[in-house]
């Protein structure tokens, strides 16, 4: 999904007055896909309705051993 698409969907859950919460999982290039939306919605939404956002976001840290 690109940046728009998401937007539009997640705006419209957002404005569900049925919906009490949305719950956005991210992880790598999808979390900054949902990051460049959610600076969106906080310009375009009032607070209330933004405040049935979740994000979550989902990082690995690899070690890498080097043998010398």
């Amino acid at each position: 999904m690109d940046v728009r698409v998401t937007y539009d969907y997640v705006k419209a859950c957002l404005a569900d007055p049925t919906v009490t919460k949305v719950v956005l999982i991210g992880h790598s290039q999808g979390g900054i896909i949902i990051s460049m939306v959610l600076d969106e919605l906080f310009a375009d939404l009032p607070r209330s309705t933004v405040s049935k956002l979740v994000f979550i976001t989902i990082i690995y840290i690899i070690q890498i051993e080097v043998n010398s």
